[in-house]
């Protein structure tokens, strides 16, 4: 690093260096001997200016080394800057450019006091000064700019995570056209307009046109540079509030294309880029709605990969009770309309329990409790859930045309992740509980409360919740070697009802070979 800050900073000064020459030898109306006329005195101070330089070049270079090797010293230690070091790293091109600027404003104090000591008068102390006022500037400039440069990757790693070190205080579009536009043309011309007015041997009226040009020029120079300033600067601004716009999520956000160059690129390629967004925003909004949000978030961190994981997990199956009936008996379109009522009174029972509604199997639904999030209290959330679901579908009886649900709740280890193939696969748990809630959904359809959970559920869930429901016996659930001890909701009088242990329709159903 300082070998790279050793060899930007000879060559600012080096620049600057040429400058002062040409203006002393070429500019400046007297040349070398308006300075002095003994050439002794000449080379002497040659030889000190020289040496000055040589020395502030040392000068400089150190301070900066030092500046750089105490802030900046985090990029070789591959850790992240403190609040200090990261300001600091932001301001290394301004403290180089301060530190030239301060060093040839000595140079032109010292050689102006010895320019005077030479013999010479007050002016032609000045217009050594002047001249090394210009060179300073313009080192100062090319400091600040090839710094800048230089160390661009550096400050790109300081900037990394923290985009609000980002503002328009620094030197934007506009400070930097009219940094090129003062070194280009208007040191030049002020130097010309300089040497001009202090012409001694030359009539006014040929010194008068020159100054008078170098006036315009800078008049017309300076408007013609600001106004080109404002033409590029004012539609990135526009385009920089579009993106902060769509960044703050309005993507109803665009830029007018007012360009025919890059910037009108530019601002078509912003313009995409939000429809883009648009678009995609749209699409994950549909894809969380079908799979749910904390779904929809997992395959986008990601990547969807097949597979998944053992957790613990609670089921929560409802299911419509008389389906067929309803399907005979109404329209398609109102049969699909009752369903949604009864959808959304799910949907409303398991948010508002961190669940998810996993998938809607026909007049059916499939909630879970715990994956993808990893709820500690999945059983005593799927209770709630089954609870309030159970006063929810009661309430709206009559806006359900008579429409009922049973729910069952169970509790256990499960294995959460996508099924399916690369090309298409779903979120899903697969496990005994699912088998249980939906064997104890069949049994809940011929019990009175219509509601039932698994003994699991109850001992994994708070004392809280598990007061609020109470035992009722046990059932011998299709397809298991044991009976199932099963709570309801628990009633206002605090009697537990009388379980239907068999179901006629059941019984039928286990004699007849081949029914399930």
């Amino acid at each position: 690093m300082s070998r790279s800050i050793a060899a930007w900073a000879g060559a600012a000064n080096f620049s600057g260096a040429a400058v002062i020459f040409v203006y002393l030898q070429y500019l400046d109306p007297g040349g070398a001997d308006a300075v002095t006329a003994d050439p002794a005195d000449v080379r002497a101070t040659t030889a000190a200016f020289f040496a000055y330089i040589t020395a502030t070049m040392a000068v400089g270079t150190v301070s900066i080394s030092r500046y750089a090797n105490r802030w900046v010293s985090w990029i070789d230690r591959l850790t992240a800057p403190t609040e200090m070091e990261h300001r600091r790293t932001l301001q290394l091109p301004a403290f180089a450019a301060a530190v030239f600027l301060v060093l040839w404003l000595g140079a032109a104090v010292v050689f102006a006091v010895l320019t005077m000591t030479l013999g010479n008068s007050v002016l032609d102390a000045g217009r050594v000064a002047t001249g090394i006022v210009f060179a300073g500037l313009v080192t100062s400039a090319l400091g600040f700019v090839v710094v800048e440069r230089a160390f661009r990757p550096t400050i790109a790693f300081a900037l990394l995570g923290r985009e609000d070190a980002v503002s328009s205080r620094g030197l934007g579009i506009r400070g930097r056209l009219g940094l090129a536009w003062a070194l280009g043309s208007g040191v030049p011309l002020i130097g010309i307009g300089l040497a001009a007015a202090t012409l001694e041997d030359v009539a006014w009226s040929v010194r008068a046109p020159i100054v008078t040009l170098v006036i315009l020029g800078l008049i017309t120079g300076g408007a013609m540079a600001r106004a080109n300033a404002r033409a590029v600067a004012q539609p990135l601004e526009k385009v920089r509030a579009v993106v902060e716009a769509v960044s703050e999520g309005d993507l109803d956000a665009s830029v007018a294309v007012d360009d025919g160059g890059e910037i009108g690129l530019l601002q078509i390629g912003v313009n995409r880029m939000v429809e883009a967004t648009r678009e995609r925003v749209r699409v994950q909004d549909l894809f969380g709605r079908h799979v749910g949000e904390a779904v929809a978030r997992r395959a986008v961190d990601g990547g969807g990969q097949l597979g998944g994981q053992a957790t613990l997990a609670s089921v929560l199956f409802a299911d419509v009770i008389g389906s067929t009936r309803l399907a005979q008996s109404l329209l398609p379109a109102e049969v699909l309309e009752l369903l949604n009522d009864f959808f959304r009174c799910v949907i409303e029972a398991t948010d508002a329990e961190g669940g998810l509604v996993n998938k809607f199997a026909g007049d059916g639904a499939l909630c879970i409790f715990g994956p993808p999030g990893g709820a500690d209290d999945h059983a005593t959330r799927a209770l709630a859930a089954a609870r309030s679901l159970r006063t929810l579908l009661d309430d709206q009886r009559s806006s359900l045309a008579g429409l009922d649900a049973a729910i069952g709740v169970s509790t256990g280890l499960v294995v959460a992740g996508n099924v399916g193939s690369v090309n298409r696969f779903e979120y899903t748990v697969i496990g005994d509980p699912v088998n249980e809630a939906s064997r104890l959904t069949e049994m809940a359809k011929h019990q009175p409360g219509r509601t039932l959970a698994a003994n699991a559920t109850l001992l994994a869930a708070s004392p809280a919740e598990a007061g609020a429901w109470q035992p009722c016996g046990a059932l011998q659930l299709r397809g298991r070697a044991a009976p199932t001890e099963v709570f309801v909701p628990a009633s206002s009088d605090g009697r537990a009802p009388r379980l239907v242990r068999e179901p006629r329709r059941l019984r039928r159903r286990e004699v007849r070979p081949g029914r399930f």
